[in-house]
């Protein structure tokens, strides 16, 4: 972990026993489910994703380490919240009355605050993106419970026609958004079949014979 320009962590936790049939179907999935963060035209191996509190945008990337068990090594980078940081921090010196000791404990606190706060909220984020494109919601549904999501994202998760992570619509036979790229589940539009219908007790069958006639 390099501090504070980026921070590294291991996706999934530890005790997330996870397994994936290679690092290439990994990958796929990932890039596939997190285009919609790429700029366009760029080649490049990151991704621009906008913090869902005060829509900081930050540049991350990701390295399969191992499919089996499931391990994702990713580095966010944290440039643009330092800068905004320093920001805040120039802006209090400009109306501050302390002296230099008590701006600095002053500034310290609000760098502290504003830079882990920030840093949290954006890292929960980004792993329930990770959850989301390798569809993984089962195994993480203690931390992804109804009380996280907004009225909004509970009617998608309940509308079959609706994809769970942005609304849009998907049809039957969709094994990706066609918006967002998240894979949906293959089953999720399988329904049981109902053969009782064709299962009649076998005195009701009744057999009528007719005689082929001969061909003149």
């Amino acid at each position: 972990m390099a501090l504070p320009y980026s921070y590294r962590f291991i996706f999934p936790p530890k005790e997330k026993n996870i397994h994936f049939h290679s690092e290439e179907e990994v990958t796929k999935i990932l890039e596939n489910g997190f285009r919609r963060f790429k700029e366009d035209g760029k080649e490049s191996e990151e991704y621009k994703i906008p913090s869902p509190f005060i829509g900081i945008v930050f540049r991350i990337s990701f390295k399969v380490v191992s499919a089996n068990p499931l391990r994702i090594e990713t580095t966010v980078y944290f440039q643009s919240l330092i800068n905004i940081s320093l920001i805040f921090t120039l802006i209090a010196a400009l109306f501050s009355t302390f002296n230099f000791v008590e701006y600095f404990l002053f500034s310290l606190v609000i760098i502290v605050l504003f830079f882990w706060g920030n840093a949290g909220v954006f890292i929960r984020h980004l792993k329930k993106l990770f959850v989301n494109a390798l569809g993984l919601q089962s195994l993480f549904e203690e931390n992804l419970g109804a009380e996280n999501f907004s009225d909004e994202q509970t009617d998608w998760l309940n509308d079959p026609n609706k994809c769970p992570a942005c609304g849009s619509d998907i049809k039957e036979n969709d094994l990706f958004c066609p918006e967002c790229g998240l894979k949906l589940r293959q089953n999720r539009f399988t329904k049981n079949l109902d053969t009782t219908k064709y299962q009649q007790p076998a005195q009701n069958i009744v057999y009528h014979y007719k005689k082929k006639e001969d061909n003149k």
